[in-house]
């Protein structure tokens, strides 16, 4: 049985917030997105202002980085932290 080392990227999103430390990783930048999405449709989701409105409307049209700095500047706790991206992993697989 041989292993074989390889490459892969997975993203990342790690956290440090009211609600504790973690991090998840996910297999597609796509993935990654999607649940950080949610992470800030859920805070705003109650909020009828012009600035909520337009962090929704970042979000649908997938807009992420536009919609987090918008977030972050009108209704994220200033002690919470968010941090994502890609990372690199090696990883062995055996091959037959």
């Amino acid at each position: 049985m041989n292993l074989v080392k390889t490459k892969v990227t997975v993203w990342t999103l790690a956290w440090d917030n009211e609600r504790g430390t973690d991090c998840s990783v996910f297999g597609s930048e796509k993935e990654c997105d999607a649940y950080f999405s949610d992470i800030i449709e859920r805070d705003v989701t109650d909020i009828q202002t012009p600035e909520a409105t337009a962090i929704r409307e970042l979000l649908r049209s997938g807009e992420i980085g536009e919609a987090y700095a918008l977030w972050q500047a009108t209704y994220k706790n200033e002690l919470d932290t968010y941090n994502w991206g890609p990372q690199d992993v090696v990883v062995e697989i055996r091959a037959r």
